[in-house]
């Protein structure tokens, strides 16, 4: 007698013995298991089934082998054929599933549960045989009911006859084939809290939670819950079978299908993609695409640095299908047989083994890799450390700012100018590098020690000094510092008496050539002596206005909107009178439009988007500034600046025209005086607007290097922006680079966490961490001011959104989509933005692009940019995406 089991492992006894060999062959075992279920066969039939792909005569001779060798092994006997029809003795072999079958139609359910011991067939497939595949899961699906039934009427007789423990054997039993299966579990539940094992049975319940939560993401069912809840509250309910069944997936379709189940029709090339993979053709050709993806990287590294022209990549493009398709030809045709094809094979190709070409790959490989190293090394422009080094170069220059002194005068506002003039005379020099104010004003009320400083400003030079005034006269001396050695070089006092500043500041910029000349051994002039003020009170004015709208910006930040107004306003009134004292003097109108601009972020709350009427207003003082001095790089950074502000609400037709007006002002002052960073900074916000993102890039890193340093908040914008260039070009290992420097030199910086959160949430970025995540979002609503809550959550959340579909969280995500809307109770556009993308790593690019239609609504100017944005490169070739930015 031959038993054969299908149910679980599939296995062949004959007296007792495992035909392993035979079980090993699938197609004689697949043959054997169809014939004993579905006999008699045609032998047409099992032709379509096992062999699809191959010709009726190929087909014929392998079904006949086939045969040949079931009667050897099973015995002549066993297998009949009748005409063309095929059967097996049935009183010679004993299949469980059959069995299982004919006890079920008898209603022998106690039988049924003791010959189901797993899916049927479980874990076997059979390449290449797609229609075999499909009755397998057919029947795989039909027994696992028949057994589900059976399991559950036994179990059920058995607690109602009283016989609790074998009730719970059987209940273990059915779980264990059936893990996810709602009835199953409930059944267990119930038994084990009827039976007095109370603690098991919650226990239990607390396992199979879980494992709905991780495999199918869906809490029990309501019936079982509320049973659970009758344990808890320490009931010993009888039992009761679950009569309402939620989940028929779950409860009709059996245990976990298995991988054959899930694979799709399979169709002829799968079997020649086998043969591939038995052959170091597969191999070759993974190595080939391997050594092609560094050959881009390679040439890639070559035309960013213009060692080669784009050209180089075409040509590559070219190249690289013909040697692929070369190199497999070979290698197919050395591991083939002898056939007619080869009278066409070149001598030398027989000669070329596998072990050949994958030396070759490997000395490509390492040759592409070490070339690529060696250009990114040697050849990589910008490679400036960020933090302080020993020997701090003294041609690095921090101006500190001074020390006031005063007998009941207020003399704020000229160490603020004195500190201002210095260094806007200081970044003409060539050959030495002076940190901006944005990087020294943190230091106008803080004496920190020297440590915190050269930590802070990487300068190796301080220049500070002290202002002494009284009603008649002012006094100030200054010295150069040696941040390293704490060496001294002091100035000789400068003395004038009051309301004659402006002489005063004169003759500290004349004296601070020779003293610096003598400092760094070289000539250094300053020939931009001041200027243009022929009013001593207008110049105090526009000092003290100064001073007004940076206290403007710390009431902002501190959440003081309406005193921030005031405070601004003011500012304004002092502003206007300066320039009636003074109105040949273009410094007071470049003030006013610097003052608008403040007032225009004071109005909106937002660092994005600004009053456009204010913005107007302060171009329109721009140009009055460049009225009276056509040159002035600070009128025509003011200019260019708040055009590119106004890009953020300009209509498609202003877009282009004001995008190309403020990059050509930008440019302007850069050409006037290139080591001033902000200009440089714009201009890189600018290009990445242009879909320029390598030139992004380096604008940024020339911001850098022009010295943009401190630990404010305007001294973080510099590494943002490396950060976000190198985002835009896809530059990851940069993109890491930089946000963790801006993050580790910042790191109660909003600016700097938005960037961290930005990248965690791009595709591409790294391994997304939802806990990092909301650890990010908790510190950036920590150190924001309490108007600026709010409006940032809608986004916060968003970003988690994503993380959590790159983490294989999609339904996570739609709750955060939800609380995102929940918070966005002013209906901003960045909100349809930032949905939009998340909705495209869903899949769901309908509901994306009509979140992207309303934010283009809201910002049109955004179009182009749009239509670059690598975010939405999966929309690219959608036909709604491309007539959405026409």
């Amino acid at each position: 007698m031959i038993e054969v089991k299908t149910l679980g492992r599939g296995a062949i006894f004959r007296e007792g013995i495992e035909l392993t060999e035979l079980e090993a062959q699938r197609q004689k075992f697949a043959i054997l298991v169809y014939l004993l279920m579905e006999g008699p066969v045609s032998r047409d039939r099992l032709l379509t089934m096992f062999w699809p792909e191959r010709s009726q005569a190929k087909a014929r001779h392998s079904l006949s082998q086939v045969l040949y060798a079931l009667r050897r092994e099973l015995g002549e006997e066993c297998l009949h054929s009748n005409g063309d029809e095929l059967v097996f003795d049935g009183d010679q072999f004993i299949v469980d599933a059959t069995q299982l079958d004919a006890a079920a139609h008898r209603e022998d359910w106690e039988k049924v549960v003791d010959l189901y011991e797993g899916t049927f067939l479980e874990q076997f497939s059979l390449p290449g045989a797609p229609e075999f595949e499909q009755w397998c899961s057919r029947t795989r699906v039909q027994l696992a009911r028949t057994a589900h039934r059976g399991f559950s009427q036994v179990v059920n007789r058995q607690a109602e006859s009283g016989d609790l423990p074998s009730a719970v054997a059987t209940g273990w039993r059915w779980v264990g084939l059936e893990p996810l299966d709602d009835e199953a579990q409930h059944a267990l539940i119930a038994l084990l809290a009827a039976s007095g094992s109370r603690t098991a049975a919650l226990e239990h319940y607390e396992s199979y939670r879980e494992r709905l939560a991780i495999e199918l993401e869906v809490e029990p069912l309501e019936e079982t819950i509320a049973l659970v809840d009758q344990i808890r509250a320490g009931q010993a309910p009888s039992f009761q079978p679950l009569a309402k069944k939620e989940r028929p997936s779950a409860q009709t379709a059996g245990p976990e299908p298995t991988a054959a189940e899930h694979r799709p029709i399979e169709l002829g090339w799968r079997s020649t993609f086998a043969e591939l993979r038995r052959r170091h053709v597969f191999l070759v050709g993974l190595a080939y695409l391997a050594v092609a993806w560094l050959a881009f990287e390679f040439i890639g590294t070559l035309v960013e640095y213009d060692i080669v022209g784009r050209w180089a990549l075409n040509g590559l493009l070219l190249a690289l299908p013909v040697g692929l398709l070369l190199v497999l030809a070979v290698v197919w045709a050395h591991e083939l047989p002898d056939g007619p094809y080869k009278r066409f094979w070149p001598r030398w190709a027989e000669s070329v083994k596998p072990r050949h070409m994958f030396a070759l790959m490997g000395a490509l490989f390492i040759g592409l890799l070490a070339g690529e190293r060696f250009v990114k090394r040697s050849l990589a422009p910008f490679d400036i450390p960020l933090f302080s080094q020993a020997g701090l170069d003294r041609r690095i220059i921090a101006v500190l700012p001074f020390d006031v002194v005063t007998e009941g005068v207020n003399l704020e506002w000229l160490e603020l100018a004195l500190t201002d003039r210095l260094i806007d005379e200081l970044t003409y020099v060539e050959g030495i590098k002076v940190r901006p104010v944005t990087a020294v004003k943190r230091y106008r009320h803080w004496d920190p020690p020297m440590d915190t400083i050269n930590l802070d400003l990487a300068a190796g030079t301080l220049v500070e000094g002290t202002i002494v005034g009284s009603a008649e006269q002012v006094q100030v001396t200054m010295q150069l510092v040696d941040a390293e050695s704490g060496e001294v070089s002091e100035s000789n006092p400068v003395q004038r008496p009051r309301h004659d500043e402006v002489a005063l500041l004169n003759d500290l910029v004349a004296n601070l050539g020779p003293l610096l000349r003598e400092w760094l051994g070289r000539a250094v002039e300053l020939p931009h002596l001041t200027q243009g003020a022929q009013n001593v009170q207008a110049w105090e004015l526009v000092e003290e206005a100064e001073i007004l709208r940076l206290e403007a910006l710390d009431q902002l930040g501190a959440s003081q909107i309406d005193l921030a107004g005031a405070t601004a306003r003011r500012a304004d009134s002092l502003l206007v009178r300066a320039t009636a004292l003074d109105p040949a003097w273009p410094e007071p109108s470049v003030r006013r439009g610097w003052l608008y601009n403040t007032m225009a972020q004071i109005l909106s709350q937002d660092l994005r988007v600004r009053d456009p009427e204010l913005l107007r207003a302060g171009i329109d003082h721009a140009n009055r500034a460049l009225e009276l001095d056509a040159d002035n790089p600070e009128a025509l950074e003011l200019r260019g600046s708040l055009r590119y502000r106004l890009l953020e609400r300009a209509d498609e037709t202003e877009a282009g025209p004001l995008r190309r007006a403020a990059e050509m002002d930008l440019r302007s002052a850069i050409a006037l005086n290139p080591r001033r960073p902000y200009p440089w900074f714009r201009l890189s916000k600018l290009l990445v607007q242009a879909g320029q993102p390598l030139e992004a890039k380096e604008a940024a890193l020339q911001a850098y290097l022009a010295g943009w340093y401190g630990a404010d908040d305007q001294g973080s914008h510099i590494l943002v922006n490396l950060c976000h260039t190198s985002l835009n070009a896809e530059q990851w290992d940069e993109v890491a680079r930089w946000c963790e420097l801006a993050i580790a030199r910042y790191p109660d910086n909003r600016v700097a966490l938005n960037a961290y959160l930005l990248t965690l949430a791009s595709k591409g970025g790294p391994e997304p961490d939802p806990a990092l995540v909301r650890e990010a979002i908790e510190k950036f609503l920590d150190v924001s001011p309490e108007h600026e809550r709010n409006r940032a959550r809608p986004s916060l959340y968003l970003y988690l959104a994503a993380v959590f579909v790159r983490a294989g969280y999609p339904d996570s995500a739609r709750v955060m989509i939800e609380q995102a809307r929940e918070a966005d109770v002013e209906g901003s556009e960045m909100t349809d933005y930032n949905e939009a993308y998340v909705r495209v790593l869903l899949g769901e690019h309908s509901q994306a692009l009509t979140l992207l239609a309303k934010y283009l609504e809201a910002r049109p100017a955004k179009k182009d940019g749009l239509a670059r944005d690598w975010w939405f490169e999966d929309l690219f070739d959608d036909p709604r995406f491309k007539a959405l930015v026409e």
